[in-house]
């Protein structure tokens, strides 16, 4: 046997180039050119002195490498493989397979469109599409017959084969079958003579020689049979992570380990990437293993330790360590220099390189020590500058240079990931010493923002042109919760400034394999904003709990410190300190999702309240908003092809009127899916035939429902030979045993019948999913409706008067008109008030109307037009008050009220809204009733009075009844009406509504307003200016749950605890 020459990676390369590796054999080391990627398993004697081994090239081509780096074959193959049992190994040239000796002579020339390696002295290849022979090593065949898969020989004489697909046997040498086939998964048989198998492809179990059951189906996956006579397999029922071995008797060896590694090395699985497993149980080092790597064929492999030291003091933990671990349980430490091992670009720790006994990891000094099995250093990767630039340099153990790259300009250097210092994770800085002239250049670019705001409110986005953009991982996710945003949080949200100095990112796969990271990148950030913190209170002092930030703003419910604008605010307010005031605040964020998980330390700077309403006061006129483009409904066939996101969904919403054969016929073109929502009539053999003659793809898409007998038989004589074709087929094919609302789901509607489909709607599937042809009266009788989708798949001539009744209210259009008599209408208000509006406008009757809005008065949206008034004043006329009593004013007026402004009765509309306040349960919406009214009737400051008062009751108002209008000129005016009112005006209001405070500008609210404000309702501390808060109005404020205890200035608790 020869000696296998070390390879060792350049991690210290170009930057345009890819970590090479070099081959160290008796002292010479060689830099293979073309340059060396992989060596694929070990080198063979090729009988001449030397070895071969197949090897892949840094550009992706493959060749064979000699043991002294040379290239024995140039890699310009497509593929290579390593050698067999006979000393023959297969490449393929140019898309075509063929076979080489150990010396590189071809002695099989490349001709298969595929190839197996040679096993017992055959080899499966194949010579057209799914069609496979075996050949001896002279390329011959070996035996008449031929396969649609056919694998290598194993050591007990079989080879899988199948004639058919999915249904998979075993031949012997002579080419016979030895057990027929009869299995959908067939693994090759193990030295013992048992293997793997599935009849259904769902449970696997054990056979022998025979084809008899060893072990009967029982688990969801076996895997090959190893070396050690075991194999990996997951039980069926139990959790997707748990996992096993068992032997060639199918006994558990290794049971319920989660997260087991498929494979095992020196005997020897890894579970949950942190224990070493076998069947004697876990190698036990006397500490704790946070993380393994699985052993190289050396029996060594990297470890992280973990573990506790017993003082006279009690335990204290040790930091954890990276080592060598052993397959004897003992542990190897490595000089103290070492830090981690080396990961590549992915963070993954690299695998030790093919033959070779050595691990790589990262010195504190930036080389690369190469470990060996007892964590010596045996060599040495250095980065070097030299006259000509800077060049990669490798030293043996005792310090003597072996071999020096060539010198470049820049070069790319292994980074730690494990130990990587927090300052390494900054954004913006290099490290905190920064902190403090980054946050006064932030703040002046917060403060730009505020002289510059109109500038700023009509740009596109609402946002700062120059705002930095930080690819977060849940960006997403913030452009959906400003969506929730109302107008005024979204405007406080834009003039702030947000910065991120710091990130900690680790993706789902790292987390998942290094599960000891989380926790230490949280530990790590969380020290990083500590230290931002210290820096921060060191030079502004004591961050204030409470600061007056606007709602919504970035840093809203954060600790901040106040600092004053270097130009005041243009304006009457220029000399108030309150209106020239930002707040800088820092926040750690912490998420995950999906796996992944982050930690964000930014910098959030906002004005206060007061800053905010003088800049917006001191800005110019904006230009009017762009009006909103109303897209027309659809009239035409093409346009409701355009207005729709597929060719299904245009064809389910497109007028029936409108699809012809011509449209059908694009429709199905598009999206074989929109056969199944055309018309019965266009439904046609002609037109489902030449949609399966398109294409094997096409034939898949076809809807399982609308697949005929004839169909199937096409699309199998078509592309039997097509995977994905036989793919769909299979699944199309499966006949559930068992019912529910999914079971007729993607099943070939000619494979079952009326009786089936029948037992299928009795669990609750969807009558649109049943084959036309299936479908009959008795289905459409007792079919589920209500809230289904059902009553659109039958014909309007098969709705009975029996199914009317039975519908949801949202169906009633789909009824015929003839069925829907005054009775049955009646029942229908009686049953569900708000089907009057899906009624034939015809039918709403006042009687019907009447009874429909009594019951519910939602319903009164669906009352027509020419009858709102009409039917509000009858009820008001018919309503009595307690005891029979008359009332001024009651609940219906509000229906009125709202009828009489969009009917332009100004000042009928208040009066309506006036009689209705107090008796309705949602008073905002007769306020803004009297809003649009008194506005409309040229009554500005009451106009304004009332919005104040729907502002204070619902920031984000909604009408009742109508279309979605734009409320935003409630705020617009309520704030300037409050702008420009004497204090007596605004005390008045005050006495109505006290919440009207939050509509007042801060910096025109006084002490008698807070007051006022204060005594009549205690809520109206949420809205009380910082300038005006004393300790008893903070403890007001915890009392009410409008603070928390966390945001009272120390100088506001007199006694420890506001309240």
């Amino acid at each position: 046997m020869i000696e296998q020459p070390i390879l060792i990676r350049n991690y210290m390369h170009a930057p345009d180039e890819e970590p090479y590796l070099l081959v160290l054999n008796h002292g010479q080391v060689t830099q293979p050119a073309p340059a060396l990627n992989h060596v694929l398993g070990a080198f063979h004697d090729n009988g001449q002195g030397g070895g071969i081994a197949a090897a892949q090239a840094a550009d992706g081509r493959y060749g064979y490498l000699d043991t002294h780096g040379a290239w024995v074959i140039e890699p310009t193959l497509d593929k290579a493989r390593t050698f067999a049992d006979n000393g023959l190994a297969r490449f393929c040239s140019d898309g075509r397979w063929g076979y080489l000796d150990l010396t590189g002579n071809t002695v099989i020339a490349p001709q298969y469109e595929d190839a197996q390696a040679f096993s017992a002295g055959l080899a499966a290849v194949r010579t057209a599409a799914n069609k496979w022979t075996y050949i001896d090593t002279s390329g011959k065949p070996a035996f008449k017959g031929a396969f649609r898969e056919a694998r290598s020989f194993s050591a007990a004489g079989l080879a899988v084969a199948s004639t058919k697909r999915d249904l998979f046997g075993y031949i012997d040498a002579s080419g016979d079958w030895a057990i027929a086939p009869r299995f959908a998964r067939a693994l090759a048989f193990s030295a013992q003579g048992v293997a793997p198998a599935s009849e259904d492809g769902e449970l696997f179990g054990l056979i022998g020689l025979r084809g008899e059951w060893i072990l009967q189906p029982c688990h969801r996956k076996i895997g090959q049979f190893n070396a050690d006579g075991l194999a990996y397999c997951e039980e069926a029922g139990e959790r997707w992570d748990d996992g096993g071995y068992i032997n060639a008797r199918g006994e558990h060896v290794i049971r319920h380990k989660r997260r087991l590694s498929p494979s095992m090395s020196c005997g020897f699985a890894v579970e949950a990437n942190g224990a070493y497993v076998n069947a004697q149980g876990t190698l036990d080092f006397g500490v704790y293993v946070s993380w393994a790597h699985r052993f190289n064929q050396f029996g060594f492999g990297i470890a992280r330790f973990a573990g506790v030291e017993q003082t006279p003091q009690g335990a204290v933990d040790l930091p954890p360590v990276w080592a060598i671990a052993r397959d004897d349980a003992s542990i190897a430490m490595p000089p103290a220099d070492v830090l981690e091992p080396v990961t590549d670009d992915d963070c993954m720790v690299v695998s030790a390189e093919a033959n070779t006994p050595l691990a790589a990891f990262i010195a504190s000094d930036k080389s690369v020590a190469l470990l060996d099995r007892d964590a010596r250093v045996a060599y040495r990767l250095r980065a070097e500058r030299g006259p000509k630039g800077r060049h990669a340099a490798l030293y043996d153990a005792a310090g003597a240079l072996l071999w020096q790259g060539a010198p470049h300009a820049a070069q790319h250097m292994p980074h730690p990931f494990f130990s990587v210092s927090a300052d390494a994770l900054l954004e913006a800085i290099d490290s905190v010493d920064d902190l403090i002239t980054f946050v006064e250049a932030m703040m002046l670019k917060a403060e730009e923002k505020l002289h510059n705001i109109d500038a700023l409110l009509q740009a596109p986005d609402g946002t700062d042109e120059d705002e930095d953009e930080d690819d977060d991982e849940d960006d997403e996710d913030d452009e959906d919760e400003d969506d929730d945003l109302d107008s005024d949080e979204k405007l406080a949200k834009s003039v702030s400034t947000s910065r991120r100095i710091y990130q900690s990112y680790v993706d789902g796969h790292v987390n998942a394999v290094y599960e000891f990271l989380s926790y230490e990148r949280e530990r790590m950030s969380e020290a990083m904003y500590t230290r931002c913190m210290e820096r921060l209170v060191a030079h502004f002092g004591p961050a204030d709990p409470d600061p007056d930030v606007p709602d919504g703003s970035p840093g809203d419910g954060l600790p901040a410190w106040q600092v004053a604008l270097r130009q005041p605010i243009a304006g009457p307010d220029a000399p108030r300190p309150e209106s020239n005031q930002l707040w800088l605040s820092i926040d750690l964020e912490s998420d995950n999702g999906d796996g992944n998980e982050w930690h964000n330390i930014r910098l959030l700077c906002s004005p206060s309240k007061e800053t905010l309403e003088a800049a917006l006061a001191g800005r110019c006129p904006a230009a009017p908003a762009p009006a909103v483009e109303v897209k027309p409904v659809p009239q035409t066939a093409q346009e409701w092809f355009d207005w729709a996101y597929g060719a299904k969904h245009a064809i389910t919403h497109m007028p029936p009127e409108l699809i012809d054969d011509a449209v059908a016929d694009y429709a199905v073109e598009r999206d074989a899916d929109a056969l199944q929502e055309l018309p019965a009539h266009l439904q046609t053999p002609a037109r489902l035939e030449r949609i399966i003659r398109r294409g094997a793809d096409h034939a898949a898409d076809v809807p399982g429902r609308c697949m005929t007998a004839e169909g199937l038989a096409l699309a199998r004589s078509l592309y039997g030979d097509d995977d994905d074709w036989c793919r769909r087929d299979k699944r199309g094919s499966r006949v559930p045993t068992t019912f529910d609302v999914n079971c007729l789901y993607d099943v070939w509607g000619c494979l079952i019948d009326e009786q089936f489909c029948m037992r299928a709607l009795a669990a609750g599937a969807d009558l649109g999913s049943v084959p036309l042809w299936l479908r009959s009266e008795t289905m459409y009788a007792t079919v589920r409706l209500g809230s289904s989708a059902n009553l659109r798949h039958i014909p309007r001539a098969s709705i009975t008067a029996d199914m009317v009744m039975r519908v949801d209210a949202g169906d009633l259009a789909l009824i015929p008109e003839a069925l829907l008599s005054a009775d049955v209408c009646r029942d229908w208000i009686k049953t569900d008030p708000m089907s009057l509006g899906y009624l034939p406008e015809a039918l709403r009757s006042p009687e019907l109307c009447l009874a429909a809005v009594k019951r519910n008065t939602q319903a009164f949206s669906g009352v027509p037009d020419a009858l709102k008034e009409d039917i509000a004043t009858s009820i008001i006329a018919r309503h009595q008050g307690p005891a029979g009593t008359k009332e001024t004013g009651c609940r219906w007026h509000a229906l009125r009220a709202w009828t009489r402004l969009w009917n332009r009765n100004w000042e009928g509309a208040i009066s309506d809204a006036l009689l209705a306040l107090g008796h309705v349960d949602d008073p905002a919406h007769m306020h803004y009733v009297l809003a649009s009214a008194y506005r409309a009737n040229g009554q500005a400051f009451r106009a304004a009075g009332e919005a104040a008062k729907v502002r204070s009751l619902c920031s984000e108002y909604e009408p009742e009844f109508g279309p979605a209008v734009d409320t935003d000129w409630l705020r617009t005016i309520a704030r300037s009406a409050f702008n420009e009112a004497d204090e007596a005006m605004v005390l008045e209001e005050l006495r109505s509504n006290p919440l009207v405070l939050s509509q007042i500008p801060g910096r025109r609210i006084t002490r008698a307003m807070v007051d006022l404000a204060v005594g009549i309702d205690p809520e109206a501390v949420a809205h009380v200016p910082k300038r005006l808060m004393t300790a008893a109005l903070y403890a007001l404020a915890v009392r009410t749950n409008n603070k928390r205890e966390s945001r009272v200035p120390p100088a506001f608790r007199s006694t420890g605890k506001a309240g």
